[in-house]
């Protein structure tokens, strides 16, 4: 800088110092004593901005310099990206109180520039990151419907997972309610999928017909996946998706300890147990009536239990 000239500067200090935008200052050197010069704070915690990227860094700065309050709040908003800002943080950047930061944002808020997505405290994010975390949203479950993941949807933790990989559940949550709010995606149950999708697509829904089949034919023998992939000729990884999607539809039931076994196998186990004449039967007299192993008699024994058909008493069940 000349003698008389001005120009933005970035002063780094030994020691922390307080401060805060607006506030006015003077460098002076102690020895010998002299003026360097004097300005005015624009952002006592500025953000590193990549050395290629002089614009950014530009446009920043007159925004900052320029603006008002609610200007630099929505900038740092904006700044924080996907991960938020709350309006603590907030306030101790511009140098003033949590109700002068809300009051300051109303009307960003009403027009959706920003949006408070956490609550107590408040946590910001702008228009500008969750429209960007919407076409990840998107593009991913586009992507895993492109493949033949064998499923409607994805879990909800694993896109979010995919999306937001370090954000706290909270906040996770906050964004995943925003996403689905603007029609980015649609949440089911434990699910998240893609607007509209309520069911499987062509192929797979052609594929899960034959899986519920191949479980039907073997009854009270229930194939692993591994089998039932070799039986339907697919890969295991989309076959076990499609289970899962058959036991969240009901055509199929998961058993305590994980057995799957199909829906009409255990109708049919339920209507013999209710149409015994003994209202009582234990382990070895339910075995024998289905021609059961052990290893399959108590996940099914304790499933009835807890559908209501059965009551444990001891070493009995009662037929309820």
């Amino acid at each position: 800088m000349p003698p008389g000239g001005s120009a933005r500067v970035e002063l780094r200090f030994a020691k922390p110092v307080a401060a805060a935008p607006g506030d006015r200052f003077v460098l002076r050197r102690l020895s010998p004593v002299t003026t360097i010069g004097g300005g005015v704070v624009l952002d006592p915690r500025p953000t590193a901005f990549p050395a290629r990227d002089e614009e950014g860094r530009r446009r920043m700065l007159d925004r900052l310099e320029s603006g008002a309050l609610a200007d630099r709040l929505v900038l740092w908003i904006e700044e924080s990206r996907e991960h938020g800002v709350d309006e603590e943080e907030l306030a101790r950047r511009a140098g003033t109180a949590v109700g002068a930061v809300r009051a300051a944002l109303a009307l960003s808020l009403a027009e959706r520039r920003v949006y408070a997505l956490r609550r107590s405290p408040d946590r910001y994010a702008s228009e500008s990151a969750l429209a960007r975390l919407a076409g990840l949203a998107t593009s991913e479950l586009e992507r895993l419907a492109a493949e033949g993941s064998g499923a409607v949807g994805v879990p909800r933790q694993t896109l979010l997972k995919r999306i937001l990989p370090r954000a706290d559940p909270r906040w996770a949550e906050g964004i995943e309610a925003a996403l689905a709010a603007r029609g980015a995606l649609a949440i089911v149950g434990d699910e998240a999928r893609p607007p509209g999708r309520t069911d499987l697509g062509g192929s797979d829904r052609e594929l899960s017909e034959r899986i519920t089949a191949f479980f039907r034919r073997r009854g009270l023998d229930p194939p692993s996946p591994s089998e039932t992939a070799e039986a339907v000729r697919h890969r295991q990884k989309v076959v076990e998706g499609l289970i899962g999607h058959l036991v969240k539809t009901g055509a199929l039931v998961r058993l305590p300890g994980g057995w799957i076994i199909a829906r009409d196998a255990v109708d049919s186990v339920v209507e013999r147990v209710r149409g015994r004449a003994k209202k009582s039967l234990d382990v070895a007299e339910f075995k024998e009536m289905f021609g059961l192993t052990r290893r399959l008699a108590i996940p099914l024994l304790e499933y009835l239990d807890g559908a209501k058909v059965t009551r444990r008493v001891g070493d009995r069940r009662e037929i309820v």
